[in-house]
């Protein structure tokens, strides 16, 4: 009973070990330095794995995905262990009937019914990739073609249009879309025709990844991960996909898809030859790569990301919402997220996904909860209702309504019904908008009749430190000498509590969050103003109406408004769409912004706004014209 965790602890930790990836590292250490001991190291292991786990028996044969890791580990470390004394030639022969013995248990036990998600296109590329590394044993061809066929049919299930993966989690974006740039170098290797439709769907996979990435490269933990790489050939982080977006970039011929520095470029020369560093910087100074720090919005996946340039790239703004839906099949990998929110300010993480823990125990459930998260919880209860360590009770999507990237204002707007299951349904909508080189302005509405229990959360990292007012109307976190300032209208009332982060599976560790917590009585919104303490972080955030506010800051008085669908007033104009807000810098430059469908009437002027439009007007004397410079 391998997933009894009373019993065997947590499987996926004899798992990771029988992986045998540490066969690649110490190859590695003997082709680097001639030292037999790496080598002679890496041939016992590998033995000692073959001797204790017999055809069939035990733990290490109840997944077949773990076999296809492990077949693969053995034959990319192979290669480069084949001219130590160590590597003779009856260890190779224990080792070609062990694979033989695995992928063919694998090929019988392939993940179509239970898991077919990374575990089918995993198992589909180990195939592969012995199929066509293992000619002489038995079946191989069939293997290959097989692997294949089902990678290439998967890459059209598994990932929608705009590449996002489908099960709704940011690492497992990355494990599929590393799996599939193997397989394709694979298949040139073996004159495989790639077929356009898979080709043209992976490079989407892969510039999804590009943008949920953030400036030094790591991705924020949304949903499941499981703290493995399928070729763990340079020494990165657990949640650094430098090497995957570096090999993707050569792959697409896209230079908007590597990481300028990435660690992850020290993998490249071991599956492309010594040249692949210099093809990459090519790339790294080809115009076309500054599109990699753009924001982009995945409508298919519900993904939207708000990222704003900074002097260098490694000190751009990065902020991720997930509004997308709840995950797919029995939505194993997803937590109760909706409408979660990451951000990095100035590239730093400094309001993270909490990541995921383990996947069995007391641990599975805290990490999957909605209070762990960057969203609002209400009345103490998860969004969606958790079942066991991989089913839900009841699972709510998060739906995009609007959003739009443009270089004066980003924002994006969505909403979810996970708690209208409730005896007075609660509708949680969340519009985030960011002014450039201001602020972050957060709206969350809670649509109700009665009183309920509010909690916001915002995880910080661990080592950032955090701190609140004693009027709980402001707090703030730092990290690395960046400094994020949090405001609150009063709604709320924000103190700092003391959690658990795990940056890569199996580890936790002591970080704080910023959680505002309080009751409404009705249908309210909440405002909430973030800023990056050296742009325009705000004095005060005060309530000037139900769903109007005022920031004041170093620069002047801001409003901002919420209309939400029903006509609003604000400073001489009218405005039904989802928010709007007049920026004042002085006395000469105010600007009045508004976003989302609706109609905007200020004197003269009429604009009917769609679903993802922008308006942008200036004051004139006493009119509102046309601001020619941002557009529309």
């Amino acid at each position: 009973p391998y997933l009894d965790p009373a019993i065997v602890g947590d499987h996926k930790v004899t798992w990771e070990l029988s992986r045998s990836q540490w066969a690649l590292r110490l190859a590695q250490a003997w082709r680097l330095t001639g030292d037999a001991r790496f080598a002679a190291h890496a041939v016992r292991l590998v033995d000692a794995w073959i001797a204790g786990n017999p055809p069939k028996r035990g733990m290490n044969w109840t997944s077949a995905l773990e076999l296809a890791f492990r077949t693969m580990a053995w034959t990319l470390a192979l290669p480069l262990l084949a001219d130590a004394p160590a590597c003779d030639t009856p260890f190779v022969r224990r080792v070609a009937a062990s694979l033989l013995a695995q992928v063919d248990h694998l090929a019988w036990n392939l993940s179509t019914w239970f898991s077919p998600n990374t575990h089918l296109t995993g198992e589909a590329l180990a195939l592969l990739v012995t199929g066509i590394a293992w000619p002489t044993l038995p079946g191989a061809a069939a293997r290959r073609d097989d692997g294949w066929r089902i990678l290439c049919e998967q890459a059209l299930v598994q990932h929608r249009p705009d590449g996002s993966y489908f099960e709704q989690t940011t690492w497992y974006q990355a494990y599929t879309v590393d799996f599939y740039v193997h397989a394709f170098a694979w298949a040139d290797l073996a004159g495989l025709a790639i077929p356009r439709d898979v080709h043209a769907r992976m490079h989407e996979a892969a510039r999804a990844l590009r943008a949920f990435a953030r400036p030094d490269g790591t991705i924020p933990l949304v949903g499941d991960d499981d703290g493995g790489h399928l070729l763990p050939l340079a020494p990165i982080a657990p949640d650094d996909v430098t090497d995957v977006l570096a090999r993707a970039a050569l792959r697409f011929d896209d230079p908007s898809l590597a990481v300028p520095g990435g660690a992850g470029r020290w993998a490249l020369p071991w599956l492309h030859g010594a040249d692949a560093l210099d093809r990459l910087a090519t790339l790294e100074r080809d115009p076309r790569a500054e599109a990699g720090r753009d924001g982009r919005i995945l409508r298919d996946g519900g993904w939207v990301v708000l990222r704003e340039r900074g002097d260098a790239a490694a000190r751009d703004h990065h902020l991720l919402l997930d509004a997308g839906p709840h995950g797919a099949l029995t939505c194993g990998h997803a937590h109760a997220d909706a409408l979660g929110t990451t951000l990095a300010v100035h590239g730093v993480p400094l309001v993270v996904d909490p990541g995921t823990g383990a996947y069995v125990g007391e641990r599975r459930d805290r990490y999957r909860a909605t209070r762990a998260h960057a969203t609002v919880t209400v009345d103490a209860l998860d969004s969606s209702e958790q079942g066991t360590a991989f089913r839900w009770r009841t699972a709510t999507d998060a739906r995009l309504v609007g959003a739009a990237l443009a270089p004066a204002v980003s924002w994006a707007d969505a909403w979810h019904d996970g708690y209208a299951r409730l005896a007075d349904p609660v509708r949680h909508r969340r519009t985030i908008v960011r002014l450039a080189r201001r602020y972050w302005i957060m709206l969350d509405t809670l649509t109700c009749a009665t009183p309920h229990a509010i909690a916001l959360a915002l995880p910080a990292p661990a080592g950032a430190d955090a701190s609140a007012t004693p009027d709980g109307r402001a707090a703030t976190l730092a990290r690395d000498g960046v400094t994020l300032r949090v405001a609150g209208d009063g709604t709320l009332a924000w103190g700092v509590e003391m959690r658990t982060v795990s940056p890569a599976y199996g580890a936790e560790h002591a970080a704080p969050a910023l959680v505002a917590t309080g009751t409404i009585d009705a249908t309210t919104t909440i405002c909430t103003v973030l800023a990056a303490a050296d742009e325009c972080p705000p004095h005060a955030l005060a309530r000037a109406g139900a769903r109007r506010w005022h920031v004041t800051h170093v620069r002047g008085r801001d409003t901002i408004a919420a209309p939400l669908g029903e006509p609003l007033a604000i400073e001489g104009a009218t405005f039904d769409g989802t928010w709007c807000a007049v920026t004042v810098d002085g006395d000469d430059a105010i600007h009045l912004v508004a976003a989302g469908a609706g109609t905007l009437v200020a004197g003269a002027l009429r604009a009917t706004l769609g679903p993802d439009d922008v308006c942008v007007l200036r004051r004139a004397g006493d009119r509102w014209v046309a601001d020619e410079d941002e557009g529309r």
